[in-house]
């Protein structure tokens, strides 16, 4: 939680929304980087993930990623750029490609005097929170979009001790 606050504190412009949007939905660089202001439904607090003609999902599968309150005021508050239907756009009012959001984000990172890791992480990091808040393994899998629940059961270890937790509260 540190390191996240750290690394927020060291974001500008576009790249705090991106790692607002990576750190609570999960989603991955290239789905990020796809989201347009018609994928964002504030009032219902979702955000759509589209597998179409002009963007591909990993799974080739649309799915929709629960708002949480902080991402919606990120979001309620995100300029929206006049030309540009993307969520995440540059100054120039195009939509980044993966090797300037990977510079921006190295530079967030050394700011923030934060060891070097991967854009990636980010996804890992929503992964882990889920399972450490006790979140079960078949919503893990779907929010992220994994086929395969091996892929899933990497996040538990930082799960809490859940076979005391299932039967704690039986009378």
């Amino acid at each position: 939680r540190d390191q996240v606050a750290q690394l927020y504190g060291a974001c500008e412009d576009w790249l705090f929304t991106f790692m607002a949007v990576a750190l609570n939905t999960g989603l991955r660089l290239s789905e990020i980087l796809s989201l347009t202001w018609d994928d964002i439904e504030l009032r219902n607090r979702v955000i759509k993930v589209r597998s179409d003609e002009d963007f591909t999902t990993k799974g080739r599968r649309n799915r929709e990623i629960p708002v949480n309150d902080f991402l919606f005021e990120v979001l309620r508050k995100a300029p929206k750029h006049i030309t540009c239907p993307h969520v995440i756009y540059t100054r120039t009012g195009s939509a980044p490609d993966q090797k300037l959001v990977r510079k921006r984000f190295w530079t967030a990172l050394k700011r923030a005097g934060l060891p070097h890791f991967r854009i990636h992480d980010l996804r890992h990091t929503f992964g882990t929170t889920l399972a450490a808040n006790g979140v079960d393994v078949r919503t893990i899998q779907e929010l992220m979009e994994h086929q395969d629940l091996k892929t899933t059961m990497k996040y538990l270890h930082a799960a809490p001790d859940s076979m005391q937790w299932a039967v704690q509260d039986l009378r």
